[in-house]
């Protein structure tokens, strides 16, 4: 699969996204589902807006299908949190047990579509590069939260969102470092280099 363009963009808009969530998780006085509802919405919303407008300045629509794939798959996760938020709403926010077990289903299901999405843009990356790495911790960060989300009591509202919220500010952190950090710059002009020696 052709490389991902625009990556910094696509990094830096994530990195808020989840650094919001994260926010809003750290300050909120109440750890509930609905709390980890309206952060997960957050955060796939900025996913669902950083691959949209990856797949828009690509102009030569390379590696368009999984970037729509992602895109899709962030959307229908807003959909659903939101769906459930709703719901949560409409419940008085009670501790209804198919609502709150819906609730720590999705938080798991983001956690485990994000570990798919970051494998196999760290398989695609070139071998040994900086985009590799930031991929895979991507993709052990999200893991994380998806295992994490599968242990937890169902009960244990506060260890739901609050593992939901470490992930949020991990990964800000993270992506907030690749965005900011030469070293990628750096690999892309090694990259160019070697391409262009190739052509001569």
């Amino acid at each position: 699969m052709p490389r991902i363009k625009n990556r910094k963009i696509t990094a830096a808009t994530q990195a808020v996204s989840a650094f919001i969530a994260g926010i809003l998780i750290t300050f909120s006085q109440s750890h509930s589902a609905a709390v980890g509802m309206i952060a997960l919405a957050i955060i796939s919303l900025g996913w669902a807006a950083a691959f949209g407008l990856s797949v828009l300045r690509d102009k030569k629509r390379r590696g368009i299908v999984f970037r729509i794939f992602v895109g899709l798959g962030s959307l229908a996760m807003l959909a659903l949190s939101i769906a459930q938020l709703v719901q949560l709403s409409a419940a008085g926010n009670s501790d209804r047990f198919d609502l709150i077990f819906t609730a720590w289903l999705l938080i798991g299901a983001w956690g485990f579509f994000g570990t798919l999405a970051e494998v196999i843009l760290a398989i695609y990356a070139k071998p040994g590069s900086s985009r590799r790495r930031d991929h895979l911790i991507s993709a052990v960060l999200a893991t994380g939260l998806g295992v994490s989300q599968s242990i937890a009591g169902l009960s244990d509202s506060v260890s739901h969102v609050g593992f939901l919220g470490a992930y949020a500010i991990f990964v800000a952190v993270h992506l907030g470092i690749s965005v900011a950090s030469p070293t990628a710059k750096a690999d892309g002009k090694k990259t160019g280099s070697n391409k262009t020696k190739s052509k001569k």
